[in-house]
């Protein structure tokens, strides 16, 4: 059975989408897996979980057109897949209205200790009563930030755990992320149009 070991970079793509099966909306994270071996299908669930958990504290202001698709994970290190399944309890956003336009997205910057390093996220695109004149409201200022907290805290799997942060490929450099700021002005996520990935 394959596993992950210590040192180990994996990959992880969560699936979201605006019409079943287009995969229109993608985060891409990566991860460092620290302490004993684990198997795949073990690092996968709970990774797996955490997302779930981080994306559910928004998830009331995600439209209900929008649809949780799969998690797909990768050992970057064995240069390998490892599995890709359904989102353990999402599926659907919550959120009653009207969805912002499809490039207009909330944006989270990831802080790391080395220079030059700082990840970003562009969530999904929220229902119009997330924003006024384009500043997020308070209520989902709030549940971002628990999203981010969630993802500090990393993956706790007894004897190993996943911490969440920036990998450079070409300097084969991880930099674990150690604080997080939520944007309040709605940004725009210019490659996320119908039909394209993102």
């Amino acid at each position: 059975m394959p596993t992950c070991v210590d040192g180990d970079i994996i990959r992880v793509t969560a699936k979201l989408a605006w019409s079943s099966g287009t995969n229109d909306i993608q985060n891409v994270y990566h991860l460092q897996h620290s302490g004993d071996t684990a198997d795949d299908e073990d690092v996968h669930a709970a990774i797996a979980n955490v997302l779930d958990d981080a994306y559910t504290y928004f998830n009331e202001y995600v439209p209900s057109l929008t649809s949780y698709e799969t998690i797909e994970t990768w050992n970057v290190t064995q240069d390998r897949p490892m599995v890709e399944d359904g989102w353990p309890v999402l599926d659907a956003g919550t959120g009653a209205g009207d969805q912002l336009p499809s490039q207009v997205a909330p944006l989270v910057l990831f802080n790391t200790a080395t220079a030059r390093s700082q990840g970003r996220k562009f969530l999904p695109s929220p229902i119009e009563t997330a924003q006024a004149g384009s500043v997020l409201v308070a209520g989902i200022l709030s549940e971002i930030a628990d999203y981010t907290v969630e993802l500090l805290d990393g993956v706790d799997g007894g004897t190993w755990t996943l911490s969440f942060g920036n990998y450079n490929v070409n300097l084969s450099r991880f930099a674990p992320w150690i604080s997080a700021v939520v944007k309040t002005i709605l940004r725009t996520q210019r490659r996320r149009t119908f039909g394209v990935g993102s």
